[in-house]
């Protein structure tokens, strides 16, 4: 099975041993992955005071109150910026 971009990226943080699953205290700069259920996955940047930069439904780029897009979909955790 396919895993979706946000899925594949959180799989290959916890692959090695960097990820943080369902941890809701990230650090400034840590990637936050959410599952939307649609095939892009959602990953937002962690900037401090409980806001993530992210993009919105509309196109535009905002940092909001990270908990917000939990109404998107499930909060699956974070990890550092990790390419692989």
């Amino acid at each position: 099975a396919l895993l979706r971009n946000a899925d594949a990226a959180m799989y290959r943080a916890k692959d090695a041993g960097v990820a943080h699953p369902k941890d809701r205290n990230p650090p400034v700069g840590a990637h936050m992955f959410w599952d939307p259920g649609h095939s892009a996955g959602h990953i937002a940047t962690y900037v401090g005071d409980d806001k993530a930069v992210t993009n919105m439904p509309d196109g535009t780029v905002k940092a909001i109150k990270w908990r917000a897009m939990n109404d998107w979909g499930p909060y699956l955790g974070w990890a550092p910026p990790f390419y692989k």
